[in-house]
Formats: structure tokens, sequence, C-alpha cells
């Protein structure tokens, strides 16, 4: 069976501060449908991997930390996490993005 699955991407290329945007309103504007929250962290060293992961500690969520370490943008992440959850539904979310408002991934 399909599930619907939100996948939001954490690089070394912006800022700690936009997902600990995101979170905060991940947490404070409900989704108004059932899905799992995936996070993949790409080219993270392991001083910055932690302290995401540290955010993310009240927060269920599927870890992903893509193997490439080559800067293939978000598209090869999003390549390597539609195979390995495939045939779900992705709703992607890059790291500038952010939730708004009540039902916002139900819209």
């Amino acid at each position: 069976m399909k599930k619907l699955i939100l996948l939001y991407l954490s690089t070394k290329y912006t800022k700690i501060v936009n997902l600990k945007n995101f979170i905060s309103n991940y947490r404070k504007f409900k989704p108004g449908i059932q899905h799992q929250l995936i996070i993949c962290f790409k080219n993270l060293n392991l001083q910055e991997l932690k302290k995401r992961k540290n955010i993310l500690k009240k927060t269920k969520y599927i870890e992903f930390v893509d193997p490439s370490k080559k800067n293939d943008h978000e598209w090869g992440s999003i390549g390597r996490v539609s195979e390995k959850f495939n045939p779900n539904v992705i709703f992607y979310m890059n790291d500038y993005s952010y939730p708004v408002k009540k039902n916002w991934l139900k819209i």
C-alpha cells in the first residue's frame, strides 16, 4: 500500500536556522493528513549532522543520510530517496520550505 511521505532536505549549503523554522512550523501547523516524515541530510560533516539531529530529537522522523558526496543538488538526493521508498507518494520540501497554515499537506 502506498504511503504519503514528506521529504525534507537539509544540506551543508544552507543554514541550520532553516531546519529550525521548518520544525517549529511543522509542530505548530497540523498537516491534516497522515504521512511519514523523512529528513534527508546531504553533505554534512559529523558535527553539523549531530547539531541538526539534536534539533529533531523530539520529532518522529526517518533519517536518510545521502551517501553521495558529490554536489548533484537536490535532484540527486530526491532520486536516491525515491528509489529507496518507491512506490510511495513523496511530497518534497527543500531546506527553505516550511508550513504556514493548518491542513497544509492535505491541501
